[in-house]
């Protein structure tokens, strides 16, 4: 299953066909219609085809020179981001933009959000790639499995019980704002029925123009479950989707916690308001958000409705107990929603009936199926089921949709929808000239659509509040115990220590396993780390650990960390209580005592695989190591230790400190073994056997898995 479009796309999709490979059929691609008369709606269903069968996103940027390039995620060959000329009849890849081809081991793409023609950020299911829409160059592969330790315990969703700490998962959705960029992660414990989530968290970056480019600066955890969509409002003010947890049954959804929208203050980075909208299930997509940022509208993944909210009193128009119906009450999976390019209608699509559905916002309350257009909605493919016309019987699908902006000046289609079976660019031609010209062109006359039934009578689908008791369906597969671990190194096989080391030779194995020890000069004033936790190499010594039953696999984000006694030097008038602070602020003015090492991973422990390591960095003239300088040299012993603090400082994204490794970084899937080799020449020691209690080179304390399976 390839698709990773986001949480619960990803669920849905797992009931229906999955295929790859490159660009098929491109020669039965359809060509989009010459001309049209006003008001009919034109729809061109194979405008484009992709070999990933589900696309994962589409951006039309409202920038100069992008108007009229599409940029859509796949998923498979290539991976990345295909720049798509809307100009080009029958429609075709950009020779004006290169995309993106996504490098090896960043995970599967999702989410896309393009900043400038020479920057853009694509989100996948363990990565953020910052890169250039023009040339296809990448400036930074950052991985985002940090681990955040929470300031209080939060419950999970089923309130079975708290955590303390979380490690960012299932990523969704990316934006910037304020030279700033925000990621939404889910969280998961449990994706499949019974659903269950640790709280969501949106991790904030700054955007720099050089090394490191992009680094990581803070986190907010949301005050709602399953934080998904972002949206830019035209204040500068964010806007977080918390959809909810739900249980994906028969690929129906059956939302379990409340839907609600968080809004973000970039400048502080704190949550000023939320609004709630009931237990809804919302869609993962960009709310579609009018021009002067008053009103906003969101679908649901389980009941066909949409919703609309008031920015300007952050408050509910339209919720659960409230809707505006699309289905009339059937269960629908909306995905995705935009406003065409003045604003005045809504157009929202259904991955289940494989259609577009027009709504009108200037009526009160909003018209679907009314107005400017026929009360037909936009048929892009096929329902679930085997028929004549499908034979195959897999759900087309409708998903992410974007408007080409300012479309009345460029004829042509001006709504673009993301099929998932196979994987299409349905072109759409709504021939809707603008408000002004109504008058002119006034729409056929139609008998009018039936009126939704009063809020009152709209009930749920009757699954929707299953007992908790209930079998679950057939041929529903139920969850596997999880094999995942994360522990520390079991087991000492060798210790080369070199001449000048030697400390705490005589405490082996103990001194190097079990958790890590906190350097007292990390808060301190004091000039120095504690020594009593670790083993000191010496110049060119080594060590080879065993990571036990718990093996460290190659999983989202860093797999292990390498923990030594770095710690932060303390400059003279520097206030010592402030100084993590000005980690935080300014990693790159911090000075810290680093004895790197080269570290290797192995998984029959006779072949190991090193990860590249610079040990010269540039020094400061007290003898420490540039903080911010030394993170990138790809050594262990860089970074201080702060295991069970509460920092996300840069290069402690884990909170714990140390130093973090992918595998994927050296091509390999899993390891037991991990060495480490201090810097510098090995010199053997008079006796091997009584080395002696030197503080020479690297000075490990331990080894922490954080994705390791039994």
């Amino acid at each position: 299953m390839e698709l990773k479009m986001n949480i619960g796309m990803v669920l849905l999709a797992m009931t229906v066909s999955c295929g790859g490979g490159l660009y098929t059929n491109l020669a039965e691609k359809t060509p989009l219609p010459d001309s049209s008369a006003p008001n009919e709606v034109q729809i061109t269903k194979n405008a484009f085809i992709f070999g990933s069968d589900f696309p994962a996103d589409i951006a039309i940027p409202d920038i100069e020179n992008m108007r009229d390039t599409a940029f859509v995620v796949t998923s498979t060959n290539p991976s990345g981001v295909i720049a798509v000329d809307l100009t080009a009849n029958p429609l075709s890849v950009s020779t004006e933009f290169a995309g993106l081809v996504a490098p090896s081991g960043s995970g599967y793409p999702s989410s896309l959000h393009i900043m400038s023609e020479n920057r853009a950020f694509l989100l996948t299911s363990s990565h953020i790639i910052d890169f250039n829409p023009s040339t296809g160059t990448v400036n930074k592969k950052l991985p985002l499995g940090f681990l955040v330790e929470l300031q209080n315990p939060l419950p999970i969703s089923d309130n079975s019980y708290s955590v303390s700490s979380i490690v960012p998962s299932y990523p969704a959705s990316v934006v910037t704002a304020d030279s700033k960029l925000y990621i939404t992660t889910s969280n998961y414990i449990n994706p499949l029925a019974p659903a269950s989530a640790s709280p969501g968290t949106v991790l904030v970056f700054d955007i720099l123009d050089a090394e490191p480019f992009i680094k990581i600066r803070t986190y907010i955890v949301t005050t709602g479950y399953n934080p998904s969509g972002l949206t830019l409002l035209p204040d500068g003010k964010i806007a977080v989707t918390n959809s909810g947890v739900s249980d994906l049954i028969d690929a129906s959804s059956y939302p379990k916690t409340e839907a609600s929208i968080d809004i973000i203050d970039p400048s502080k980075n704190n949550i000023i308001a939320n609004i709630e909208l009931g237990i809804a299930g919302l869609s993962f997509q960009e709310m579609a958000v009018t021009k002067d940022g008053k009103r906003g509208f969101i679908g649901s993944i389980a009941y066909g409705e949409m919703y609309e909210v008031d920015f300007e009193n952050y408050s509910a128009i339209h919720d659960h107990s409230f809707p505006i119906a699309v289905t009339n009450g059937e269960s629908a999976y909306l995905s995705a929603q935009v406003l065409n390019f003045d604003g005045s209608f809504l157009f929202v699509s259904s991955f289940n009936d494989s259609t577009v559905y027009p709504i009108d916002i200037k009526s009160s309350p909003p018209k679907v199926l009314g107005g400017y257009f026929s009360p037909e909605p936009f048929i892009l493919g096929y329902e679930s089921g085997v028929t004549e016309e499908n034979p195959s019987g897999t759900v087309t699908g409708a998903g992410p949709i974007a408007i080409r902006k300012f479309a009345a000046e460029n004829p042509g289609p001006d709504l673009f929808v993301l099929t998932g079976f196979p994987g299409t660019i349905v072109a759409i031609n709504t021939n809707y000239d603008g408000l002004n010209n109504l008058s002119e062109n006034p729409p056929p006359p139609t008998e009018p659509p039936e009126e939704p039934p009063a809020p009152d009578d709209l009930a749920p689908p009757p699954e929707a509040n299953l007992p908790e008791d209930m079998p679950p369906p057939e041929n529903t597969e139920l969850p596997k115990p999880d094999p995942k671990c994360t522990g520390f190194a079991e087991a000492v096989i060798d210790a080369k220590i070199s001449s000048g080391g030697g400390l705490n030779f005589n405490k082996l194995p103990g001194v190097v396993l079990g958790a890590p020890e906190p350097i007292k000069g990390n808060t301190s004033g004091t000039s120095g780390g504690t020594t009593s936790g670790a083993l000191s190499l010496g110049n060119g010594g080594s060590i080879i650990l065993d990571m036990g039953e718990c093996e460290i696999i190659d999983g989202e984000g860093p797999d292990f960390i390498v923990f030594e006694n770095a710690f932060f030097i303390i400059k003279p008038g520097d206030p010592t209580a402030d100084y993590l602070q000005m980690a935080i602020d300014d990693p790159a003015s911090v000075d810290v005592f680093a004895e790197p090492a080269e570290v290797s991973a192995s998984e029959d422990g006779v072949n190991f695989f090193s990860f590249e390591c610079n040990p010269d960095m540039p020094k400061t003239a007290v003898g420490g190591t540039d903080f911010y300088a030394g993170l990138q040299s790809g050594c262990a012993g860089i970074t201080p230790t702060l295991y069970g603090r509460d920092f996300f400082i840069p290069g402690l994204e884990n909170g714990a400190g140390g130093d973090a490794f992918d595998l994927a970084d050296i091509g390999i899937e899993k390891a037991r073994y991990i060495k480490i080799t201090s810097a510098g020449s090995y010199k053997k020691p008079a006796d091997p056997l009584n080395p002696g209690n030197g503080k020479i080179g690297f000075d490990l304390d331990t080894v922490s898995v954080v994705n390791g399976e039994k």
